[in-house]
């Protein structure tokens, strides 16, 4: 038996059909790396203001002061790293009973070091997450950097269609 062919109003259907979803997922799509990225933007400028009112709790303090008060926030989804002029890590608060190599020539204490403040966002593969670093120069040379995690965009949305 032969097989009949389609009709025009069949195909002319099936066609806007498909430009209609297509045109729904790229809006959706559109959508959600906006609103995304207007979060993204959102959540760096809370960390920047955190860093920097840590920055003011910790200047014009002792090594062991700032470290006190350091150890004394609550745990959270921040990380507080401690660096002393030459680089070596005095505290960070996730790990604070190891051996940590030498931080002078991480990008965001760089730039601390040369202009008073530095951001950097640092993406692991292996994780599939972001890390967005904040750093901040006292007026002794020393720096306080406060760090958060973040989903990337493609775990993002990879995190949707589960």
């Amino acid at each position: 038996m032969a097989k009949r062919p389609r009709s025009l109003s069949h195909s002319l259907f099936a066609t806007l059909l498909a430009f209609a979803l297509l045109a729904v997922l790229a809006v959706a799509a559109a959508l959600v790396s906006i609103a995304y990225h207007g979060q993204e933007v959102r959540s760096e400028e809370a960390l920047v203001a955190q860093a920097r009112q840590c920055a003011e709790a910790l200047d014009g303090r002792t090594a062991s002061q700032r470290i006190a008060l350091l150890a004394e926030q609550i745990p959270g989804p921040v990380r507080f790293t401690l660096v002393d002029g030459q680089g070596s890590v005095a505290y960070d608060s996730r790990n604070r009973d190891s051996a940590w190599e030498n931080h002078s020539d991480r990008p965001e204490v760089l730039q601390a070091e040369e202009g008073g403040e530095g951001v950097l966002m640092r993406h692991s593969d292996t994780l599939g997450r972001d890390t967005l670093y904040v750093a901040e120069r006292l007026t002794d040379g020393w720096v306080v950097r406060v760090s958060e995690e973040r989903m990337s965009l493609a775990a993002f949305l990879g995190s949707m269609a589960v």
